[in-house]
């Protein structure tokens, strides 16, 4: 009887710590998604370069990394274009509010000229493999469309689009601004 006992509250233990770590390897990753879009944000603003964060499936993983409108130096390229797979996460849905062309089965978030054009929206990551899919674990994070502290996660998308919605009007000011800036700062340069 103790046996049994034993034997069941292990079998409990083992199914919890294998839970816990999924989890913990979910999270990480989409850690490290949000890693790479503030590093994407950061390098648009330092180098003065238009940067894209890109995603598409590579053999069942999501690969993603970083790329630029103009080449730069061997040693940046070795570290920043290196790409990344995912584990766990078997989608990413985003729906860009730019007006930019995208390639099938390619998600592409963009930081472009100085900060005034961005990408707008939410992005999903999840480990369901389709939304019929019984289970899976997801997390959203919002993209306001100006260079701004890239905040991680939201369990619900309903919490991110709300915000959205109430800045889109000091968004659009604030890009009218900053477009005109850079056109006097272009013409000044001329």
């Amino acid at each position: 009887m103790v046996m049994a006992i034993l034997a069941l509250v292990g079998g409990l233990v083992a199914i919890n710590i294998n839970k816990a770590l999924k989890e913990q390897r979910f999270r990480s990753e989409v850690s490290q998604i949000v890693d790479q879009m503030r590093l994407a944000q950061d390098l648009m603003l330092i180098l003065d370069t238009d940067v894209s964060l890109k995603f598409f499936e590579d053999e069942g993983k999501i690969k993603y990394f970083l790329d630029f409108e103009y080449p730069l130096t061997k040693a940046w390229l070795k570290e920043i274009k290196k790409p990344h797979f995912t584990k766990m996460m078997r989608r990413i849905e985003f729906n860009d509010e730019l007006p930019y062309p995208t390639r099938p089965r390619e998600i592409s978030i963009k930081f472009f000229s100085k900060g005034s054009i961005m990408s707008r929206g939410v992005v999903r990551l999840t480990t369901a493999p389709s939304d019929d899919a019984p289970e899976g674990m997801e997390k959203y994070i919002c993209l306001l469309g100006h260079p701004q502290p890239i905040f991680p996660m939201a369990d619900k998308p309903e919490e991110l689009e709300a915000m959205l919605t109430v800045d889109k009007d000091f968004d659009e000011r604030l890009t009218q601004l900053t477009r005109q800036e850079i056109l006097e700062y272009a013409s000044e340069k001329k």
